[in-house]
């Protein structure tokens, strides 16, 4: 296997990783869902124009959708889950990557973004990344359901960095609920490692992936009529939102084996555990920091 452009390193944990519908890609979007819109006609004109005018590759998981699709010069089928690699695209051949919401349901992320970043032009190609609040909730990624919006943006900003990536420039619009990550490919000459924890900024990074929609998902899974898919969807979001915790603290340098683990029994995940955990373990970071180690 011929090793990807400058990484993997590794941001998302394995609880990140973890989703509720866990069927194959393939079964998940079998079904077609041509002509369905999820923007108002003005704007599809505008991008079927621009869309004359370049050489468009599209990819997805469905070739039914990807067959209707007039505006693509060629398409493939692949899910990256699978097989990250873009084996049939070449080195900085590719302008600019878009990437509309799907990130929410990538498990290799960092293994597609180090293939992106592999196959635009060094230095001047451009990756968009686009986040929305809705999503497939039962297929999207924990780590990016125990998170809101901007905290999303956060992540995948640092794995954008920790891959390829020289520059990412966040663009905002709090009204239509999106966020929009627009990087750059770093040029041949620079360093592949690109770190996002720094002294000046450690205890912003450390904190940001708080545990927040804790509180929201526990009345979710509580409320009137919510089912066994609610009370996982909770489970996987405390999950997430603690290991993303754990994560940060073992880049600082803490062992793994002193962090304090959640019990494998997803019975046996509540709350208040969690919020135990998680006070214990800011407190062993706060010391650890102020020792200077």
């Amino acid at each position: 296997m011929r090793p990807l452009h400058a990484g993997p390193k590794l941001v998302l944990s394995d609880e990140d990783r973890r989703t509720v519908d866990t069927r194959p890609a393939a079964e998940f979007y079998a079904t077609p869902r041509i002509g369905v819109k999820h923007a108002d006609d003005a704007f599809l004109k505008r991008v079927s124009d621009l869309a004359a005018q370049i050489n468009l590759i599209g990819h997805g998981i469905n070739a039914d959708e990807l067959q209707a699709n007039k505006d693509l010069s060629s398409w493939f089928v692949q899910d990256l889950d699978e097989s990250p690699a873009l084996s049939d695209i070449g080195k900085g051949a590719v302008d600019a990557v878009l990437c509309c919401n799907s990130v929410y349901y990538l498990a290799r992320l960092e293994e597609v973004t180090a293939e992106v970043a592999r196959v635009l032009v060094p230095g001047r190609g451009v990756f968009v990344v686009t986040l929305g609040e809705d999503c497939y909730r039962a297929r999207a990624l924990a780590g990016m359901l125990a998170r809101t919006l901007d905290e999303r943006a956060d992540l995948v900003t640092r794995v954008l960095l920790a891959n390829g990536f020289a520059t990412v420039r966040l663009i905002t619009d709090a009204a239509l609920g999106l966020r929009a990550l627009v990087a750059t490919a770093a040029s041949p000459a620079a360093s592949p490692r690109a770190p996002y924890i720094t002294p000046d900024n450690v205890a912003d990074v450390l904190w940001a992936p708080a545990l927040t929609p804790l509180s929201a998902a526990v009345a979710g899974a509580g409320a009137g009529g919510a089912g066994p898919r609610d009370g996982a969807l909770a489970v996987l979001q405390w999950r997430a939102a603690y290991g993303a915790l754990c994560a940060d603290a073992e880049e600082l340098g803490i062992p793994r084996s002193v962090i304090p683990k959640l019990p494998q029994d997803d019975a046996e995940i509540t709350l208040t555990l969690v919020q135990e955990r998680q006070a214990y373990l800011q407190g062993m970071v706060a010391s650890f920091l102020s020792s200077g180690l």
